[in-house]
């Protein structure tokens, strides 16, 4: 019986052999887990177990080796201790049975991970309680051998070996360096952040390749490593920054994937020109695309998804589908949709297919009727018309009837004549009582001469007629509705052959608002004129007074909610300087133009007549009040604090100025002169400049000021501006505070 201990990390698989022979079966080998022992048991010895054994230790890192003779001698009787003792003298010498020549092999030490910079030098070194002749290196389960690369060696007395790695590459590095979470493959979009990411047993710093090239930091790769986690990030994803990417001898694909795009010169020119073809000939339909994977293509006609068949292919290259239909007929005339879609995102691209006629022409002709209402088409003669005119009888009175005419030749009768459908129906403007509708002639078939407009109200079953005769252009407004009903409408082309077909539009799912304002909360006086049209809401006081200045509210209002805005409104007069001669100077305007004219000038009264007129004309006047020469100033008054203003709202600021010259109005942000910069808007009549800073950001916080000058002087006012998140509590809080004080501020 021999018993060896085996240690290692990781744990070594234990065999044993026989003169380099795997052991006979006869022979047992099991593990004594109490003393951690492995056993070899041979039983029933003969001469022909005389042997040396082995016992060999093995992982990833080397093997151990054991060995062990055993002599078996034969002849020789058991001796009886028992009987010996009794004679109290020592037995006679007998040979051995079996004789051990080595002592336990055992590994001084335990061989730790190395850690190296690429293209230094590794070296491992470990060191054995006995001499064996056999010592092995391996590396993943294969030994390893002396050259170039790797050296071998071993100390004068046998005992300590050492392997050396010479210019060690990424490529060597092995179990020290295990995966908590592996690499993965990632997908991102263009001009994305792509990700990799994983988490290691090991700090070291991980090193990344992509198609085998070492990556190194710059403006498009960064390496983040914190603790375990490793990450390379590639910045702002081209197509063609994906590929394989290496790293601690892991890899994954970084895909750079490109939702599906139609560019818009292609969908504006498929919306624009109709795809036409001729009966019987073949419709080809590209439509160029870009995407990356590769989206799933769809064709739709009408609404319905088209399907391969007979005289229908679809084909989809890398940067286009192709829709293929030969031997068209007019049935294929229509809308057709191509859908483009794929992991990352869709698009569509609509145009139109038109199937004309063409051939022999017609030989004679087939007129058709129907009552209106109804689907079926009657032939109104028995014999071809050989004519371009016709006379239908036996009509009843006081009902209405369509007529169409079909074309025939020799190979036979065409389709018929009716008119094409308009496009664009839509709502132009409303009223409480009225709706304008308006259109677009069709796109193919011959000029309409007019256009039918029928409604019907959502409580009646019958439509009426808007108009008693066609109507010739393209636009209508419908009067005497009932406010707050729903109403549905269709148009109808008419030609010199039919009526077409009835293109309908639903108006009424979201009725006009009701508008209401105020002014301090409560009604105005009625000096106002509020006029409404669709898409907005007009209040105009002609003549303004100082008691016109407040908060002026609207107010919108219907079945699907509410919305509301304030004005705030200053209206500032002259200050006169005291003791200056007071005169009056009248503008006049021509109801036909924007430009006001000077009618008079230097008035001292309060009354004046205005000749030279034009009978019939329409005039408007504006009286400006005026005085001697006066020292251009700015007129503080109270305002709230318009200091501090919500990111993306619209900051007003208004400032009332005198001055004789009339000064001139110059503003800055800081030191910068911004009278004439687009970015900000600036008026300034009536002695009164405003200035507004439309949807205000971050950069739009500073300090603003307004400066008036002429030949006798100038003067200035100046205010900070604060632009704050919704958010920022401490902004809120000063708001807050600011009100409370009630402080003053110059505008």
């Amino acid at each position: 019986m021999f018993r060896v201990r085996a240690q290692g990390n990781p744990k070594p698989n234990v065999f044993g052999r026989e003169n380099g022979m795997p052991i006979k079966d006869s022979a047992k080998i099991f593990y004594n887990s109490v003393n951690k022992e492995h056993v070899l048991k041979l039983e029933s010895l003969t001469s022909d177990d005389s042997d040396n054994y082995k016992c060999i230790a093995s992982n990833d890192h080397a093997d151990a080796i054991y060995t062990v003779s055993l002599l078996v001698t034969e002849g020789q009787e058991k001796l009886d201790f028992k009987k010996m003792l009794k004679k109290n003298g020592p037995p006679a010498p007998k040979k051995k049975q079996k004789k051990v020549t080595d002592k336990l092999l055992k590994f001084l030490g335990e061989m730790k991970p190395v850690k190296v910079t690429e293209c230094h030098t590794a070296v491992f070194e470990i060191r054995l309680s006995r001499k064996v002749p056999d010592f092995v290196w391996k590396f993943s389960g294969k030994e390893l051998k002396r050259d170039e690369k790797d050296e071998i060696t071993a100390s004068e007395d046998g005992l300590t070996h050492t392997y050396k790695i010479q210019d060690a590459r990424f490529s060597d590095s092995g179990i020290p360096i295990k995966f908590v979470s592996t690499l993965k493959n990632v997908r991102v979009k263009e001009r994305s952040c792509a990700c990799l990411e994983c988490e290691l047993t090991s700090k070291d710093v991980t090193l990344y390749r992509k198609n085998g090239q070492l990556l190194a930091r710059s403006s498009k790769y960064s390496m983040n490593h914190e603790g375990k986690r490793a990450g390379l990030f590639t910045k702002d994803a081209q197509l063609t920054d994906g590929g394989r990417v290496k790293g601690a001898e892991r890899e994954a694909s970084v895909f750079i994937a490109d939702p599906p795009k139609v560019h818009r010169s292609v969908l504006e020119a498929l919306a624009a020109h109709p795809v036409t073809v001729r009966v019987g000939h073949t419709a080809n339909i590209k439509v160029p695309f870009r995407a990356k994977p590769m989206p799933k293509v769809t064709w739709y006609k009408e609404g319905r998804e088209m399907t391969e068949e007979e005289r229908v292919s679809m084909k989809r290259g890398d940067h286009q589908a192709l829709l293929t239909i030969s031997k068209c007929v007019r049935e294929d005339s229509g809308l057709i949709l191509l859908g483009l879609k794929n992991d990352h995102g869709s698009t569509t691209a609509t145009l139109h297919l038109s199937v004309l006629d063409g051939g022999a022409p017609g030989l004679h002709y087939i007129v058709e009727q129907r009552k209106k209402g109804s689907n079926l088409w009657v032939p109104v003669n028995k014999d071809p018309i050989q004519g371009t005119k016709y006379t239908v009888d036996d009509v009843l009175e006081d009902t209405e009837y369509e007529l169409r005419v079909v074309a025939a030749n020799k190979s036979g009768p065409g389709h018929p004549s009716t008119p094409g459908l308009v496009q664009g129906l839509h709502m132009s403007d409303s009223s409480n009582t009225s709706i304008s509708l308006a259109w677009r002639e069709p796109a193919e078939a011959d000029p309409p001469s007019g256009y039918l407009l029928e409604m019907q109200a959502e409580d009646t079953m019958e439509r009426s007629k808007c108009t008693e005769i066609p109507v010739s252009g393209t636009c209508y407004t419908v009067g005497g509705l009932t406010e707050r009903q729903q109403y549905f409408f269709r148009i109808l082309v008419v030609n010199e052959a039919a009526v077409g077909e009835a293109v309908e539009l639903d108006e009424g799912g979201s009725p006009p608002p009701i508008v209401i304002w105020l002014k301090d909360g409560i009604p105005t006086k009625g000096r106002e004129i509020i006029t409404k049209s669709k898409n907005h809401s007009q209040f105009l006081i002609n003549s303004t007074k100082c008691s016109d200045s407040g908060v002026y509210h609207t107010e919108l209002q219907n079945v699907s909610g509410e919305v509301y805005h304030d004005f705030h409104v200053c209206v500032a007069a002259p200050d006169l300087q005291e003791g200056g001669e007071v005169h009056y100077t009248i503008m006049e305007r021509d109801a036909s133009t924007a430009t006001w004219l000077k009618a008079v000038d230097r008035v001292f009264s309060n009354k004046y007549t205005v000749t030279d007129s034009l009978l019939g004309r329409k005039y408007y006047f504006r009286v400006l009040a005026q005085n001697a020469a006066v020292t251009p100033t700015l007129k503080p008054y109270q305002q709230k604090d318009w200091r501090h203003v919500l990111r993306g709202q619209d900051c007003t600021v208004t400032r009332a100025f005198l001055g004789n010259p009339r000064p001139t109005v110059t503003l800055y942000k800081g030191h910068v002169n911004i009278t004439a910069n687009s970015r900000f808007w600036y008026i300034s009549t009536s002695s009164v400049c405003t200035i507004v800073i439309p949807t205000c950001t971050l950069k739009d916080s500073g300090e603003y000021c307004v400066l008036v000058e002429n030949k006798l002087g100038k003067d200035f006012s100046s205010c900070k501006l604060t632009v704050y998140y919704k958010d920022d509590k401490s902004v809120l809080a000063s708001v807050t505070e600011s009100l409370q004080k009630k402080s003053k501020y110059l505008m």
